[in-house]
């Protein structure tokens, strides 16, 4: 199980004075049966890049950090300091226009999620990010993914209907994958208006990094296999609140434009109905279980 970072997901960890979301919970939420401190049956990874291993702590005094790496370790990870595998020069090569303007969308670190796909010794790897909360098993979409081999990726869209390149994905690892996929995002025209390959994909924040070219590539490759975005990779929405009880979707994904974050506690927003106010509420107390 992967989790991408940058310096932002975990202030709030190495804050003394906010409360710390124990990101040890993951643990029994992939399979049925909890696994003990003792025996786990997966490895918990965090990919860090080699910028982000200090961080600031969230204090406001100036040069207060804290070292990101010591405090995963702590919660269980194995952290991986990686760079990212599409550089400045490979953009300088192939993609003039996302060089000049990727750090005004996502920012060229972007891509490094693709290193999940080179983590051959596991059979299966779910990346997700720190705003993801897992609350039912998923064993069931692991173990599908696993056994067909016509099948590679398990991704869910987001509300603003581009591919979730870090929310929540299953992927079956690959070096030989990882390299297609890199070459396939510096080979395939972008235009700011049309888009990829001509066929659009950039009208959310993201066009630019994985999230538009995963966007892209889910219509051609049928390897990439779409789940149901409320079950997967409910945002509290809505659209999800109003087809699912959020206490039956597997995977919740938290947003500040949609639920607020949960360290905010925005439960007296006018305009919400009390149907959100409630799946809100009840999500984000789960979030600091």
């Amino acid at each position: 199980m992967i989790k991408q970072a940058v310096c932002k997901i975990t202030e709030l960890g190495g804050t003394s004075g906010g409360r710390r979301r124990n990101l040890r919970n993951n643990r029994a939420l992939v399979t049925e049966e909890a696994p003990s401190e003792d025996y786990q049956p997966f490895t918990m990874y965090a990919l860090v890049h080699p910028d982000a291993i200090y961080c600031t702590d969230g204090s406001g005094q100036i040069g207060s950090k804290y070292d990101r790496v010591a405090f995963l370790k702590a919660q269980g990870y194995h952290v991986e300091i990686v760079g990212q595998p599409i550089t400045n020069s490979d953009l300088n090569a192939n993609h003039t226009y996302i060089l000049q303007h990727i750090e005004e969308d996502v920012g060229v670190r972007d891509s490094i999620t693709l290193h999940a796909f080179n983590l051959e010794e596991h059979k299966a790897v779910v990346v997700l990010d720190y705003n993801t909360q897992l609350q039912l098993p998923f064993q069931d979409e692991i173990d599908d993914l696993v056994a067909d081999p016509t099948k590679q990726v398990k991704y869910v869209k987001d509300r603003d209907g581009g591919v979730s390149k870090g929310g929540f994905m299953i992927i079956k690892p690959s070096k030989a994958k990882f390299e297609e996929i890199r070459q396939e995002y510096l080979s395939t025209p972008y235009n700011a208006t049309t888009g990829w390959n001509g066929e659009g994909h950039n009208t959310f924040d993201g066009k630019l990094g994985l999230k538009g070219f995963f966007s892209y590539k889910a219509t051609k490759d049928p390897s990439w296999v779409e789940l149901d975005r409320c079950t997967f990779n409910n945002q509290l929405d809505d659209d999800c609140i109003s087809q699912l009880d959020a206490a039956d979707s597997k995977v919740v994904r938290h947003s500040e434009y949609v639920c607020g974050l949960p360290r905010h506690c925005p439960y007296d927003h006018p305009q919400w109905s009390v149907e959100k106010i409630q799946a809100c509420q009840s999500i984000h107390e789960k979030f600091h279980g």
